[in-house]
């Protein structure tokens, strides 16, 4: 049933069946109070499971891991010889996502797989995945903001299952092929939906339409005056606040830079990076051209905003918030972007 019924009280009998075939991440509270996606079975159990909020940590790991080994190598008689890492090619489905984070990982599709260069590593793990989203009904906290960026909370792009909250139970639709296919394999735990619950599913629908009760916003006047803002003194006003500590980029759903380094003991190793760390534009020749924090700053509020919008035609940024939820020094992107001058 690609239109279906899953009552809450058997979620626990559905990812298990869901299990079988493949690993299945759920949101779970770890140690520091963070909610963040962890492998069922291993690493969480059911009993776990945080649905009822949206997770403070992106799922963008699964596909793009921190730390990734690219391969090994090694002198063997004079040459160096090279060993390819084995791509992980498991089945995965990551469960409870909500749609700002199916968004960004569109949006990642496109940075790693829609251009004329692919990248390998990240394209074998996210063929793997399959994700089920939990709609919103509204903003999933008082930092939401995805209707500013051309989202919604209800938003089904990258999604292959979607979830609705009608009560005692989640009205789940399958959105793609593959989701549908996940669905059938669920069978035994779904029932089809009443008229209510049909109806309840709809008034999710139209209030997100709406977009009522979203505190936040970015109006797009707004962002138009980045076209001649780019050496205001507001952005050192800004990074006197900023600690430059690159939490921003870390929890956010669509920053995807990286290093590259070359480890003792043979290993070529891809590791995130910050557009907000004073080395990240470090040449070889020791030139830096963003020497500044109120250049580096400044950088990722124009990459999200217009640069992205400019070459792409969508922003790099889905409004989900996490950066001033979870910034030290309390900076607030739609803020700052509203008193841009």
């Amino acid at each position: 049933m690609s239109k279906s019924i899953l009552r809450k009280e058997k979620v626990a009998d559905a990812l298990n069946a869901l299990g079988h075939a493949s690993i299945v991440y759920i949101p779970i509270k770890n140690k520091r109070g963070l909610v963040e996606y962890r492998e069922l079975g291993k690493e969480a159990s059911v009993a776990d499971i945080k649905l009822d909020c949206k997770p403070d940590v992106p799922p963008k790991a699964i596909m793009f891991p921190q730390t990734q080994v690219l391969f090994a190598f090694k002198r063997v008689g004079g040459k160096i010889k090279l060993a390819p890492t084995v791509p992980d090619e498991r089945e995965k489905i990551i469960f409870g996502v909500r749609p700002c984070d199916t968004i960004a990982i569109s949006v990642m599709d496109k940075v790693f797989m829609g251009g004329k260069f692919v990248d390998s590593y990240y394209k074998v793990r996210r063929e793997k995945v399959a994700v089920f989203t939990i709609a919103c009904d509204g903003p999933a906290d008082a930092n939401c903001f995805c209707p500013s960026t051309g989202g919604s909370p209800v938003g089904t792009e990258g999604s292959d299952v979607m979830l609705y909250d009608v009560g005692d139970s989640y009205y789940v639709e399958g959105i793609s092929d593959r989701g549908k296919k996940l669905l059938e394999g669920m069978s035994a735990n779904l029932e089809r939906p009443s008229p209510d619950q049909e109806k309840k599913r709809d008034e999710i629908i139209r209030k997100a339409a709406s977009a009522e009760g979203f505190a936040k916003r970015i109006a797009p006047e707004s962002i138009t005056k980045l076209d001649s803002s780019f050496d205001s003194k507001y952005w050192d006003d800004v990074a006197r606040k900023c600690l430059s500590c690159g939490a921003c980029t870390y929890y956010c759903p669509t920053c995807h830079c990286f290093d590259i380094n070359d480890e003792k003991g043979g290993k070529r190793v891809r590791t995130w990076d910050s557009c907000q760390f004073s080395n990240f534009t470090m040449h070889t020749s020791s030139h830096n051209p963003r020497t500044a924090k109120a250049q580096r700053l400044r950088n990722r509020y124009y990459h999200k905003f217009k640069y992205s919008k400019d070459s792409t035609g969508r922003y790099l940024c889905v409004g989900c918030g996490r950066c001033i939820a979870l910034c030290p020094a309390g900076l607030d992107i739609t803020k700052v972007i509203s008193e841009v001058r």
